[in-house]
């Protein structure tokens, strides 16, 4: 385990526990300024059991994961476009156990991990670097996720766009 991570993560956290208490003065009036710390503290807590879990996994298991994650993205895209819940105009999200949950967010991990996965198996031995066919494929299934993004909105798609172009420069 590489401790800097570590580090960085847990001053993350921190400052995210600060930011989401700062903005939470709205709710003052109302008195429950400590549900929406208490809802933070959840999702940090859950994201570190998820984030040390995955710490101890094989990486050659996350093959598995991908067709997972895959699978889920797509359908909360389909189901946000079917029943999706509309705010300030746009349908972005959807509700799961209460909860707003926006599909670009599993999008966005999504793209890094098939991206990936695409990048390493189209690899060229003899040049080094990636075959042709790997880039082509890598540009193809990036503009394609782009431009689903584009329905949940723009800034998703550049941002899914960026990284992945990033991923793809340097592949």
């Amino acid at each position: 385990s590489d401790w800097t991570l570590w580090v960085c993560y847990i001053i993350l956290c921190a400052i995210s526990l600060i930011e989401v208490f700062s903005a939470g003065t709205f709710y003052l009036k109302s008195g429950e300024v400590y549900s929406t710390i208490s809802d933070q503290v959840l999702y940090l807590v859950t994201g570190f059991v998820f984030l040390f879990l995955i710490e101890r996994w094989h990486y050659k298991n996350f093959r598995t994961l991908m067709y997972v994650v895959v699978v889920l993205s797509l359908g909360l895209l389909v189901y946000s476009f079917i029943a999706g819940e509309s705010s300030n105009g746009a349908t972005r999200s959807v509700s799961i156990l209460g909860k707003s949950v926006q599909p670009a967010e599993f999008c966005k991990l999504m793209s890094a991990m098939v991206l990936a996965y695409i990048l390493s198996i189209m690899q060229d031995k003899e040049r080094g670097g990636i075959s042709d066919k790997g880039y082509c494929a890598a540009v193809i299934f990036l503009v394609v996720l782009t431009v689903i993004l584009l329905t949940q909105g723009g800034s998703n798609a550049l941002l899914v766009f960026l990284v992945g172009a990033t991923m793809i420069l340097f592949a």
